[in-house]
């Protein structure tokens, strides 16, 4: 009998553990393959069938993370892995990337965007040509991310203007690259 209830308590605790794991690759894979389209808590709980405060209770006791840093911090990934991808994609070295706006301020509502600014430089030869180049990128990908970087000159010349969006990036207390 002793040996029963021993092997009963293991057994229900192994199973509970793994049940518990189980809730977490799927939140974690959910993520990876949804992360451009969803960024809140809710639609990773209602995914997994289990409420929001067990999502994050399982973060917290797993990752001592909530659900919602969890989600920022592979947000922020993709948000790099994008900017890498502009830099390829356009023949770029990104000096500096923030967010900007509600985000950056901790006052951003359910429907706010991301607002990723970048200072950029490109390669010599396209500083020593003469005619007039464009000095600015912007791009808005799904899940509301949006992309908008300056040439470092311009931003040079915007900054002695006191130009506040200049000053807010330089200000912003999340920083992608630097």
């Amino acid at each position: 009998i002793k040996l029963n209830r021993l092997y009963t308590n293991l057994h229900l605790k192994l199973n509970s553990k793994l049940l518990t794991n189980d809730y977490l690759l799927k939140f974690r894979y959910a993520l990876e393959k949804d992360i451009k389209k969803h960024n809140d808590v809710q639609y990773y709980s209602n995914l997994l069938g289990i409420s929001r405060t067990y999502l994050n209770k399982l973060c917290l006791d797993f990752y001592a993370k909530t659900s919602l840093q969890i989600i920022k911090e592979r947000l922020a990934l993709e948000i790099k892995k994008e900017l890498l991808r502009l830099e390829f994609q356009n023949d770029i070295k990104i000096l500096y990337a923030v967010e900007s706006g509600s985000r950056a301020w901790g006052f951003a509502s359910t429907d706010s965007d991301w607002d990723v600014r970048y200072i950029y430089i490109h390669r010599l030869d396209w500083y020593l040509k003469i005619d007039d180049k464009k000095d600015n990128y912007e791009e808005i990908l799904p899940n509301d991310i949006d992309l908008a970087g300056w040439e470092l000159k311009k931003a040079l010349r915007l900054f002695r203007k006191s130009n506040p969006p200049m000053l807010e990036w330089l200000r912003s207390p999340i920083v992608y690259l630097q």
